[in-house]
């Protein structure tokens, strides 16, 4: 007498194809470093005149609000450290959430990575717009005609973006 068996996949097979997926998958969350745009100022006074190029991107410029330049006399303003220290706890909750939805089959690895790049976009740009910063210098706020570290124009905050990257 010979014993048979039926295999039925529960989705064992699509949970490990989606945890391959994850394997060198992730999503970048910040300002573009190719092709970032180029930072503009006004070249008259106030806001009347020919916008010039400062000769900076978006991306630099980030990178300058971020960790200072003493030799500028500009004090760090660390919106991406910022940002992690406030949510990094959220985003591993909602990190854990997409895993569990990728391994389930609900959503694709770019989808869950998306849906987090989304996510952590949003936080970002809510740092940019509301964080604790040191205050802008005095002379600062005269030019600009605003308190508000880190907005200006709001191009660097528009320039927030994600970036998933499937290998």
């Amino acid at each position: 007498m010979s014993e048979s068996f039926v295999v039925k996949d529960l989705g064992m097979k699509k949970a490990i194809a989606s945890i391959k997926g994850l394997n060198k998958s992730f999503v970048v969350v910040g300002l573009p470093g190719a092709g970032s745009p180029a930072v503009m100022e006004n070249g008259g006074k106030g806001f009347i005149g020919p916008m010039k190029p400062t000769g900076l991107t978006v991306a630099v410029l980030g990178v300058i609000h971020e960790y200072g330049s003493p030799a500028n006399g500009i004090p760090a303003r660390p919106f991406m450290k910022q940002t992690w220290l406030t949510y990094r706890d959220q985003t591993r909750k909602l990190t854990q959430s997409l895993l569990k939805q990728v391994t389930s089959g609900k959503v694709t690895v770019h989808m869950g990575l998306s849906r987090l790049g989304i996510w952590y976009e949003g936080k970002m740009k809510t740092t940019v717009r509301r964080g604790q910063f040191v205050p802008n210098a005095a002379e600062t706020i005269r030019q600009k005609g605003s308190s508000k570290p880190l907005i200006d124009t709001g191009l660097m905050r528009a320039s927030i973006t994600h970036k998933v990257e499937m290998h």
